[in-house]
Parts: C-alpha cells; sequence; structure tokens
C-alpha cells in the first residue's frame, strides 16, 4: 500500500477508535436535500477497510477486500432526502469520476427510502469517510442462532456461554439476547452491561423458531437482518418465506474481534498457563519413560504410544477447565505432516513434536503451543533444523510489533530457513521445507484473524495476538515446529510463552 493511503487508513481507524464515529477534517461528503423519483444508489469506488468495518451494520466486514459485493436492501421511512458527493481525496491521488454521486431517493408518497448499495472493487486504495453511518445502522440488525459453546460470535457479542442454541439480535444502540426458560436465569446473572435478556415465552405461544424470530423483528421494527456465514440455512429459508430479509455476511461477522481488550488477553493468558502445565507433563513423561532395545519408549512396564502421551496432555487439560480437542503428540516421520496427530509407538532418537491447543471452558478462549523434543541424543540433521526453526522463531517475534504487514515476518521465515538449509519445494512425495502459515490470531476461536502467511497486506495492529511458528518438514526423517504466542504491542511483542525451548530430553 503506498504509503500516503497507509497514513489516511490510520487517522480514519484512529477518528473511529476516539469517537465511536468517523470524524471530519475535510467536507469529503457534501450534503443537498433534494426530492427525487424512487432509484438506487451505486457507487464505483476503492473504499479502505476501516470504512468497511465502520460500516458494519449496512456490510461490515462482508464488503472489506472482495471485488464485488452487494450490501443490503434496508427500506425505512423518513421525511429527508440526501445527495452526496464525493470530492477529490486521498492527496490528490484518488479521482472522483463524474463526482461519483450517491443519490438517496425516495418514494416520497409514503416517505418510503429504498437503499440498494453496490460497492465495486473494494481494497484499501482510497481514504472515503461517511458522514453518519448511524442513519443508515438503525434499520438492519445482526441476527446469530446459535450457543455460545459452539459460536465464537455468538460468545463475544452476548458473553452467554450457554451449551443450547439461543438468539441473538441487535445493532450499535440495542442488544438483545431470547432465550428458553431453562437458560433465563443464569442468562440474567451472566449477562454483561448493555445486554437485555429476555424469555422466549415474552413473545407469546409461537410453535417455530422462525415464529419467535418474525414476533421479535415485528416488536423491534427490524426491517433486515445481517445473518452469519454459517447461520442455519433452513431458518434462512424459512424467514425469508415469511419476508424477513437476511443478508449474508461472507466475511468476519465481527472483525472487530482481533484486537483484544484486556480481559481477553487475561483470558488467554490463562489459557496458556493451563496449557503449558500439560506440556511440561508430557515432558515429565517422557523423561521418566526408558528405552528397551528396540529403540522403544516404555513407562510403568508399558509401551509409550502418541494415544498414550495425548490422554496424558488431554487429563492434564480436562483437570484444570480446559479441553484439548486435537492434540497433536507426533513422532518419528509422522512429524513430517504439520496436522498429523500421530499414531502407535513412539521411539528414542526421532523428533516428537507435541502442539496443543486447549479451550478454557469457564471463558471460552483458547491457547496454542507447539515444542518439540527428542528422548535422548537428536541425530545431526534433526539438531541442526532445530536450531534453524527456533533462531527463525525468535527473529520473526523480533519483527512484530504493530503497523507492519502479516507477510513480512513470513516472508522473512522462508528466506532465512532457506539460507540455513531447509529450502521448501515439492517432489513426489509432497511438500517439503516451510510449506505452511508463520501464524495466526487465537482467541475464541484456535486460527482466527490477522495471518502471518504470503501476501498477506493487513496491518498488525495493537493488542491482536498471533502466534509464531515456523516449521520445517521432510518425509525422509520427520518436522520440527516450534510456536509462541505473542500479543502485539506499538513498538514491539510482548511473548505470552514462558515454558523453555529445548530438543533432547535424556
Amino acid at each position: 500500500m503506498p504509503q500516503h493511503h497507509r497514513q489516511n487508513h490510520r487517522r480514519f481507524a484512529q477518528a473511529v477508535n476516539a469517537t465511536g464515529k468517523p470524524a471530519f477534517g475535510n467536507q469529503i461528503f457534501e450534503q443537498q436535500h433534494r426530492q427525487q423519483p424512487f432509484a438506487e444508489i451505486q457507487r464505483k469506488a476503492k473504499f479502505p477497510r476501516p470504512l468497511a468495518d465502520r460500516a458494519g451494520h449496512i456490510g461490515r466486514s462482508d464488503i472489506a477486500g472482495t471485488d464485488l459485493a452487494y450490501i443490503n436492501t434496508m427500506t425505512f421511512t423518513d421525511d429527508k432526502t440526501e445527495r452526496y458527493r464525493a470530492d477529490q481525496i486521498a492527496d490528490g491521488k484518488y479521482n472522483c469520476k463524474n463526482n461519483d454521486l450517491f443519490n438517496i431517493h425516495y418514494k416520497t408518497p409514503q416517505k418510503v427510502c429504498i437503499y440498494k448499495i453496490v460497492y465495486y472493487n473494494i481494497t484499501h486504495c482510497a481514504f472515503l469517510q461517511i458522514r453518519d453511518l448511524k442513519f443508515m445502522s438503525d434499520f438492519i440488525f445482526d441476527l446469530i442462532y446459535a450457543s455460545g459453546e459452539h459460536s465464537a460470535d455468538m460468545l463475544y457479542i452476548t458473553r452467554l456461554n450457554l451449551p443450547d442454541p439461543f438468539v441473538y439480535m441487535g445493532n450499535s444502540e440495542l442488544r438483545v439476547a431470547i432465550v428458553s426458560d431453562l437458560e433465563y436465569d443464569r442468562a440474567k446473572a451472566n449477562a454483561p452491561v448493555g445486554l437485555t435478556v429476555r424469555n422466549q415465552a415474552e413473545f407469546g405461544k409461537l410453535s417455530s423458531l422462525e415464529e419467535l424470530i418474525e414476533s421479535a423483528a415485528r416488536e423491534y421494527k427490524v426491517k433486515t437482518f445481517r445473518i452469519p456465514y454459517d447461520f442455519p440455512a433452513g431458518l434462512a429459508a424459512r424467514l425469508m418465506r415469511r419476508k424477513i430479509s437476511c443478508t449474508v455476511c461472507e466475511k468476519s461477522f465481527f472483525p472487530e474481534r482481533s484486537v483484544k481488550q484486556q480481559f481477553e488477553i487475561d483470558f488467554i493468558r490463562h489459557a496458556m498457563q493451563i496449557n503449558e502445565k500439560a506440556m511440561q507433563q508430557a515432558f515429565d513423561a517422557i523423561a521418566a519413560a526408558s528405552v528397551n532395545r528396540r529403540g522403544e519408549l516404555v513407562l510403568d512396564n508399558e509401551l509409550v504410544t502418541s494415544e498414550r502421551l495425548r490422554s496424558i496432555i488431554d487429563s492434564t487439560l480436562a483437570a484444570n477447565d480446559a479441553v484439548g480437542a486435537g492434540t497433536i503428540a507426533a513422532a518419528g516421520v509422522q512429524s513430517a505432516m504439520p496436522h498429523n496427530r500421530g499414531e502407535g509407538v513412539i521411539f528414542a532418537h526421532t523428533p516428537i513434536v507435541i502442539d496443543i491447543f486447549p479451550r478454557v471452558n469457564s471463558s471460552g478462549y483458547f491457547g496454542d503451543l507447539t515444542r518439540t523434543v527428542v528422548k535422548g541424543k537428536a541425530p545431526e540433521i534433526v539438531q541442526k533444523a532445530f536450531d534453524a526453526v527456533k533462531t527463525v522463531r525468535d527473529e520473526c517475534k523480533a519483527l512484530i510489533r504493530a503497523g507492519i504487514p502479516g507477510k513480512i515476518p513470513y516472508d522473512h521465515a522462508l528466506r532465512r530457513l532457506t539460507e540455513l538449509g531447509f529450502p521448501t519445494g515439492s517432489n513426489e512425495k509432497g511438500f517439503y521445507g516451510f510449506f505452511h502459515g508463520l501464524g495466526h490470531g487465537v482467541g475464541l476461536e484456535i486460527h482466527e484473524a490477522p495471518r502471518l502467511s504470503r501476501n498477506v497486506e493487513h496491518l498488525l495492529l495493537p493488542n491482536e495476538i498471533v502466534t509464531v511458528e515456523p516449521g520445517v518438514y521432510y518425509p525422509e526423517w520427520g518436522g520440527i515446529r516450534l510456536e509462541d504466542l505473542v500479543a502485539v504491542r506499538e513498538n514491539d511483542c510482548e511473548c505470552l510463552t514462558s515454558i523453555d525451548t529445548f530438543l533432547e530430553i535424556a
């Protein structure tokens, strides 16, 4: 992104963050009042991500970064007409052809306005602001039907970690959770400030979920719902048969989730503490194991297998109110496949990749940690690979700070691993070297925004949480991966991982 665009991008984000609404140092849009026949608003422009994110109640993340996005059709009553003109912006680098008019027209006899906004080629390249997005957001509500236990979006917006699905609807002014009799008292007791909890019975005797949502929409005068990409398709179809408009958000439903509040960072730090307890138990089991004459690990007269090592890890997590789903304990050549969970007996002198990513039951937040160890003496190639990966991990951590694109540390890792003797490519046996991303966000999901990977232009923001996990993998001998978790800061990053990094366990 050109430097002047980055500066405008940051100024807009700061203005929104500070005031909750876009600020206007320049009159980018001029407002006029006139009566027109009904028509549609249409615009060809390039929009910055902050505008796309801020405009969430008319399309937030579903317009950001797409080449073609149709943003909602809205109907509401008003007695104003407005016309916006986009001036030339971005220090003269962006030219608005024919003034690029936004026309907002009304069916004047009924005083009803129907918006249909079409955006093309939405990128970071232009710096545009809208005078007031609130008038657009008042008539469209977010709608989620899911459980807090299984939907990160539901847990994020309601903070209700309920096991059964319930209804959430809301916008910038109002948030409502509609729950069953069974969960009503608990939801009322645990609801955060600003969330209204209502019992399904308040909406009358209803025979179906779509009737409940229709009744609530009528009460709150909702014309259109914005629904997440994973919203139940059958329910959406039934709602639309009842003439309730649903617009699917194809990107992140709440992109602001990537920037963590302090309490969220504390939850993730707690998840990492539990994670490290489980990792230490795995180290202790490997250390306590003996090696028989076939090179197999033996503990308490039983062979140590990947399955047994996982059970030690997962039981430690469970004892600390966390769940380990998908824990990896892959040894030998199995470790050359990054997400191979591992199976069978573990042998000495071979790499053991241990990747633990628990979800804490009480908070819903994840931790993520990977270490690679060897029982006994490591072969020369394994030691060399370990040293290279550790060096690159630490170098990449030193690069991470607010304002750098996610591709920068990834490109560094790929280049440095090649320089250190571990090239990346593919052959008849498959991929080898460093063939996955360097990192990903962690929070209410184990894999979420942002990403540290090839071609990622997203500029890291303060308080985003990302993994740093370079690795190298070769089917001839196995793999090495080392993963720490960091919080992005203004000028550097804070490592949330404290457990030591070493290779050999005697």
